[in-house]
């Protein structure tokens, strides 16, 4: 009598077609993931674009736009404290000098948020956005009052760092006039808080600059399980140009920044 068990080519088969699944699984969160990541970069080359665009057209930086309400109206509170309705062009000015408070020395002009509202507005952003923050200090909600991307609660944020940045333990040296974050949303900040990992943002680097994360106009925060070789003890004296990704490190421990206004230099 024949046995109702698996014989060994049977089983043989079984995981071959199990071994074939799996690996077609990973391949294809593989390919959705590089999707994702050359989203991130259109993105960011839409942003560079529309500035570009938006100076050409009005003589001002989105959001630090001195004569905003004369062509879409005045938000019920200026400078915006509160969120204003969305779906409305109502807006505040900025103050003018050429770069987005906060990162100012003391402005407390909402302009990081008034950014992406002066680009919507002008007809070279997308979605709709309150050109407020959603706390009583600075916090950016992607989605609500900075663009959101295709990665499910990562957004951009634009900021000046205008000083050039030395010795800092969260900044590589530079002067960063006009800059773009890419991050998950943090209390009382940008939204900052890592959304890759060294591989995905070594990637990212390496398709638009230099590959690098403390140089070119492709950044990323420092922080010591992103770059190899990275500590607390080091963080205001290793070397930046030499700085590497940790591509052992799998987790997602990046937050990466764009810089639109150029090179912001390096200080070794």
């Amino acid at each position: 009598m024949r046995s109702s068990g698996f014989s060994l080519l049977e089983l043989s088969i079984v995981l071959v077609i199990i071994g074939l699944l799996a690996g077609g699984v990973m391949v294809g969160q593989d390919m959705v993931k590089q999707a994702e990541l050359r989203s991130i970069l259109t993105d960011l080359n839409k942003v560079q674009t529309s500035v570009n665009a938006f100076r050409v057209k009005y003589n001002a930086l989105p959001g630090d736009m001195v004569n905003a309400t004369a062509y879409w109206g005045t938000a019920t509170t200026c400078p915006a404290t509160t969120a204003a309705p969305l779906n409305t062009q109502a807006t505040c000015n900025g103050n003018g000098n050429g770069l987005l408070a906060t990162g100012e020395g003391g402005v407390t002009s909402p302009e990081w948020w008034l950014f992406w509202e002066h680009l919507v507005n002008a007809g070279l952003g997308e979605g709709s956005y309150t050109g407020a923050s959603v706390t009583a200090t600075t916090q950016a909600r992607p989605g609500t009052n900075v663009p959101v991307t295709k990665i499910s609660g990562v957004g951009l944020t634009a900021f000046t760092l205008a000083m050039p940045v030395t010795d800092n333990a969260a900044w590589w040296f530079g002067n960063y006039t006009l800059l773009i974050s890419v991050g998950s949303e943090q209390a009382d900040t940008a939204a900052t808080t890592p959304a890759f990992s060294p591989l995905e943002a070594s990637s990212m680097d390496t398709k638009l600059d230099d590959g690098r994360p403390g140089t070119g106009i492709f950044r990323t925060l420092k922080n010591v399980t992103c770059v190899q070789g990275l500590t607390a003890a080091n963080a205001t004296t290793i070397s930046q140009s030499a700085a590497v990704y940790d591509l052992t490190q799998l987790n997602q421990v990046c937050t990466v920044l764009y810089n639109i206004a150029g090179n912001p230099g390096t200080g070794n």
